[in-house]
């Protein structure tokens, strides 16, 4: 091949290339463009063709800074952006009216926040990954809260519950352990009466008082220790048999040894 055919090649292969790139930006700006301001370092507003809409800070060809990002299904989140990711202090309102004001980290509700559903109810703490984590308090709308640990968006951990005066059971309190949502492990519930249960639950429901659990871990104790005793006992008989047998032993041994000595001292005699 001639040097001017690899070179008309190497043009024409240039120029499909160019066509390619003008085909796909072409193709990009149907989809997404900035239709007012400077969207890429500077304010603007940029518009999806789904129908969301972006309108704030931009640097380096990303949402960065602050700015405002509206779904087309009416979810909204205003607040911090960084390098196109909700990052920072942040408001979401969802087209439902639940609203989320607070920490975000990578898109996801991390670090410290309020969730107050449309429902009346509110929680108020620490956020992980878009969950309830770590220390919070769950207000609902009959007035039930609860203050304490929470894990994965479950109440778990130490907690206290007091329940609303809507509730059937008004004023009672209980403090303690829970886990996944369920008063498990120990706890002591108050009524409004003034009647305590100090104890052991599980999921829920009260096992046992701190009184009759104490009872029967020293009932298992002494149990453990009974056999123990008797294992000890009979390891010492096992090796009392055996330090006896191996005295036998040794002793038919040093007999037969005696034995043969003698026979041979009387034939050297004779």
């Amino acid at each position: 091949m001639s040097l001017k055919s690899l070179l008309e090649d190497h043009l024409i292969n240039k120029q499909l290339l160019m066509f390619f790139l003008v085909g796909l930006l072409v193709t990009f700006n149907v989809y997404a463009e900035c239709v007012e301001g400077y969207c890429v370092n500077g304010k603007g507003i940029y518009t999806w063709v789904s129908g969301n809409v972006y309108e704030g800070d931009f640097l380096k060809d990303n949402r960065s800074g602050k700015g405002k990002y509206t779904w087309a299904d009416g979810d909204v989140y205003e607040g911090d952006f960084l390098k196109g990711e909700q990052t920072g202090k942040g408001k979401y309102t969802w087209v439902n009216g639940d609203i989320y004001n607070g920490d975000w980290l990578k898109n996801e509700r991390t670090g410290k926040g309020i969730y107050i559903w449309v429902s009346g109810n509110v929680y108020e703490g620490d956020f992980l990954k878009g969950l309830e984590n770590g220390k919070g308090q769950l207000t609902l709308a009959d007035g039930e809260v609860y203050e304490g640990d929470f894990l994965k968006g479950e109440r778990t951990g130490k907690g206290k519950l007091t329940w609303g005066k809507n509730s059937d059971w008004s004023g009672d309190v209980y403090e303690g352990d829970f886990l996944k949502d369920e008063r498990t492990g120990k706890g002591i519930y108050t009524w409004a009466n003034g009647k305590i249960n100090e104890g052991y639950w599980l999921d829920g429901q009260f096992v046992e008082t701190f009184a009759e659990r104490e009872k029967k871990e020293k009932v298992r104790i002494a149990k453990e220790e009974k056999v123990r005793l008797a294992k000890q006992k009979t390891e010492k008989i096992h090796i009392a048999i055996e330090e006896k047998e191996r005295d036998r032993s040794d002793k038919i041994f040093i007999d037969g040894v005696l034995d043969k000595n003698t026979d041979w001292i009387c034939k050297q005699a004779v």
